[in-house]
Formats: C-alpha cells, structure tokens, sequence
C-alpha cells in the first residue's frame, strides 16, 4: 500500500507543482498588505476632509459607491461599482493619478489576481490545486510516521509532518473562503434607506481612523 501511495503522492506533486508554487508565492507576499494599512505600524494617518475633498473634485455628482482607500499610497479610489473604471487620487495633491503610474496596491492587486485565478480566469485550476494538495498531504499522512534520517528525503517528511497544520490549514481555509464557507452569520439585513458614500464615509470616520480603511462598498443592500 504504501509503494502506491508514495507514487500517487509524487506524481500529484509534479503535476500540480507549477501552480502550488505561484500560489504560495503570491499568498505570502500579499498577507503582508494587511500590515502596510495597520495605522500601530505605519503611523499614517488620513483626514476626513482630505478624502471628502477629493471625492467632491472628482465625483462632483455623487455616482460613486465605492471607496478604495490605500494609505500606504497615500491614495484612494471611487468608483461606480463593479466593472467600472476607478478613479485614482492622490491624496497629497488631490489630483487624479495618471494610469501609467504604478502604485504599491496595483502590485498587491496583480498578485492578488494571480493568486486567486492565475490571471486567465483559472479559478477552476486554483481550486483543483488546493484541493490537489489536500489530498497530497493525505497520501503524506498515511504512509506513516517519519523515521528521523539525513537525507533529502528524511527532511522533507520531518519538515512536512513539523509544518503539518499548517499544510492543512492554509489550502483548507483558501477553499472555505473560495467557496464562500463561513463560520459566521448572513450580515444584518439592511433597513431603512440607503446611505450615500459621501454619509458612509462620515459615519466611519467617526470611529476610525480612515488609513485602516480597506474599502467601503455597497454589499447586500447596505454599504459595508
């Protein structure tokens, strides 16, 4: 049994190992964004009058429902929903960024898109990896405890049983959250009238900082 599982456990590996590589990559180097917007580590700070000017320079009639904020671009962006254009704006001189430029969040963004679907719409291929992987790891587990060796391959089965939780965990959650798994609740139901960005914005900034802003955006009816 444990010769077949051994060969399962390689080949799976080498035909998925392109793909796990790129995942790995990208989701290590983006799980450092949420740093980057942590106001205790950056020390940044963004004004409500600051964003508030330059949403009525450039979104004059009030289209906008969506508010993009990237401290550590000092920059944000409004746009009309999903599929729209959004406009970029500097915050330091409260003008529109030029496409060309490139931002810290446009890098995050790309690598955010490559780790989610490879950047071709390979959604389908990200998640047959990650459960690839899963069931790698299975083949790993049952063919036993490891014997402690100095070799390549007494390592990689020391390091892999050592990391394990890990080895489950990461895929397992990526799946949850591809598939739209949740631990918790439906959001409340939105009642009463819908609240402009404009307003949303305000009420937020009345109990944080808006540099720890990722986004405000309408979700089920209410802006979230």
């Amino acid at each position: 049994m444990k010769p077949y599982l051994l060969r399962y456990h390689r080949w799976l590996t080498l035909a998925f190992a392109l793909p796990w590589l790129i995942i790995l990559v990208t989701g290590l180097i983006v799980s450092f964004e949420p740093m980057l917007m942590d106001r205790v580590f950056t020390g940044r700070s963004m004004s409500l009058a600051s964003v508030e000017a330059a949403m009525a320079k450039h979104d004059p009639a009030g289209k906008a429902n969506t508010l993009n904020v990237r401290a550590y671009d000092n920059a944000i962006s409004l746009a009309e929903g999903r599929g729209s254009a959004p406009t970029r704006i500097d915050l330091k001189t409260g003008e529109k960024i030029a496409a060309s430029t490139s931002l810290w969040s446009d890098m995050f963004s790309m690598l955010r898109n490559l780790h989610q679907s490879l950047l071709l719409d390979l959604k389908w291929l990200v998640d047959a990896s990650t459960i690839a992987m899963l069931i790698s790891v299975g083949f790993g587990i049952f063919m036993g405890w490891p014997v402690m060796r100095n070799t390549l391959g007494g390592w990689h089965r020391m390091v892999a049983w050592g990391t394990l939780p890990l080895l489950i965990l990461s895929p397992l959650t990526g799946l949850a959250l591809a598939f739209g798994i949740s631990f918790t609740g439906p959001p409340p139901k939105a009642e009463g009238a819908s609240v402009k960005l404009t307003d949303a914005v305000k009420l937020v900034a009345t109990k944080h900082d808006l540099a720890s802003v990722y986004w405000i955006r309408p979700m089920g009816g209410a802006m979230r």
